[in-house]
């Protein structure tokens, strides 16, 4: 099921955060939501927008809660151990590049526009290189950890996706729980949260 949401761009860095946290979950990802404390379940429309209104930067984490994912998302505390290892990712984006930077290896000029395909727990988010700069920047999911290639690479595939699902894409994040290896054409792991 590819999750759209064409006219609210500033939507699919929150739908890409929550893509994350369900890669994440211990059975099969719930399709209603909880957010902190507000006990009314949420749609994915309903969830991603209150998300994207939040202030930024978010620290995000979910638990399967019956029939929701219970996400819970807030500023981070100055002090605290995600605020390191956020700001050392960052760090990490402006010296060596985020995501998806590979693909200035193969694309000249500006890549911002490129389609990239993420997919996790069940799901995928068609999102463009611009909105995968803005979740590395606005949100720090817990517990996730992604790999990603060029689409017409195996890796795409190995994720179970087909090559309908691969045309006109550029690129391809596959997220999990944690970190672990993933092998790819593009040097290996791309992310590895939890092993700084």
């Amino acid at each position: 099921m590819r999750d759209r949401s064409p006219n609210q761009f500033s939507e699919v860095p929150a739908r890409i955060a929550i893509l994350a946290l369900r890669a994440t979950a211990d059975r099969k990802p719930p399709n209603t939501f909880l957010l902190n404390a507000d006990p009314d379940p949420l749609t994915l429309d309903r969830i991603a927008r209150r998300l994207a209104q939040m202030p930024k930067p978010l620290c995000v984490s979910g638990v399967n809660e019956r029939e929701h994912l219970h996400i819970h998302a807030a500023p981070f505390d100055d002090n605290s151990v995600d605020k390191k290892l956020y700001d050392r990712v960052q760090e990490s984006y402006a010296t060596q590049g985020g995501v998806v930077e590979f693909l200035a290896t193969r694309y000249e000029g500006d890549i911002s526009g490129l389609t990239v395909l993420c997919v996790g727990g069940g799901h995928l988010v068609s999102a463009t290189v611009r909105d995968v700069r803005d979740w590395q920047r606005d949100y720090w999911v817990e517990r996730s950890g992604y790999g990603a290639d060029f689409a017409d690479s195996p890796f795409g595939l190995g994720l179970g996706l087909s090559t309908a699902d691969l045309a006109g894409v550029a690129a391809v994040i596959g997220f999990s729980s944690g970190g672990g290896t993933w092998e790819s054409s593009v040097g290996g792991i791309v992310d590895m949260r939890g092993t700084f």
